[in-house]
C-alpha cells in the first residue's frame, strides 16, 4: 500500500506539467468530432470524414516544404552525407516508430544501390533511429518511460552521436519530455538539431514549460 501512496504523492506533484489540453495535438479534429457515433449508423461516411481530414495533407506539406528551416534540414542531410556524419531521427510511441520506418527505408535503399554501386556501401550505416524504450516498445508500451528526458539523452549517447551529426527530433505535440531529452543531449555533443512538432510554437511555449 505504501508503494501505492508514494506513486500517488509522486503523481500529484508532476501532473501539473502534462496538462496539455490547450494544445491543437491535444483537441478533436473539428471534422470527425462525431466519427464514433457517425461510424455506428453509417460506416461509409464515416471513412468519408476521415478523408476528408487526409485531404488537408498534400496543401499542408506544400506550405512545409517551401519554408526555410526544411530547406536547412535539406542541406544539413546533404552535408552530413558528404562528410562522413551520421542522422539520428528520435522519437516516442507513433513518433518512435516513425524513426524506425525513416531508418528502414533508407537502409532497403542503399542496400539496392549497392548492388549496382558497392562503393556506396557505407551509407546504409549513416543514419539511425532511437525509440522512447528501444525495441521492446515495438512490441509492448513501456508506460513511463517517455515522461523522463534522461532516458532520451541516455539512449542517444549510447548510439553514439558526435559532433557535427544531425539529430532529427520527432515528437508530436513538441512536449515529450524523452524526445526533448534527445535533443539537448545532440546539442551538447555538437550535433545539429532538428525539432519536428505539429503545434503552434508560441502556444506551445506559453503552456508547457520544458519546451520553452
Amino acid at each position: 500500500m505504501s508503494d501505492a501512496v508514494n506513486k500517488a504523492k509522486e503523481f500529484l506533484l508532476r501532473e501539473g506539467a502534462f496538462r496539455l489540453g490547450e494544445l491543437l495535438t491535444e483537441a478533436f479534429h473539428p471534422k470527425t468530432k462525431t466519427l464514433s457515433q457517425t461510424a455506428v449508423v453509417d460506416l461509409p461516411a464515416a471513412i468519408r470524414m476521415l478523408q476528408s481530414v487526409d485531404d488537408e495533407i498534400p496543401p499542408a506539406m506544400e506550405k512545409v516544404l517551401k519554408q526555410d528551416s526544411f530547406g536547412r534540414l535539406v542541406n544539413a542531410f546533404s552535408e552530413a552525407m558528404s562528410t562522413g556524419k551520421k542522422i539520428y531521427f528520435t522519437g516516442c510511441g507513433a513518433t518512435g516508430r516513425l524513426s524506425i520506418l525513416l531508418e528502414t527505408m533508407w537502409r532497403r535503399c542503399w542496400r539496392e544501390i549497392k548492388k549496382v554501386s558497392p562503393e556506396m556501401g557505407e551509407m546504409e550505416d549513416r543514419v539511425f533511429s532511437v525509440m522512447a524504450g528501444g525495441d521492446f516498445a515495438l512490441i509492448k508500451s513501456v508506460e513511463g518511460y517517455e515522461d523522463f528526458p534522461d532516458f532520451g539523452r541516455y539512449q542517444l549517447r549510447r548510439m553514439g552521436v558526435g559532433s557535427g551529426d544531425i539529430v532529427v527530433a520527432i515528437t508530436e505535440g513538441g512536449e515529450t519530455p524523452f524526445v526533448i531529452g534527445t535533443a539537448w543531449e545532440g546539442l551538447d555533443a555538437g550535433a545539429k538539431v532538428f525539432f519536428v512538432y505539429n503545434n503552434p510554437t508560441e502556444l506551445l511555449c506559453r503552456h508547457v514549460e520544458r519546451s520553452r
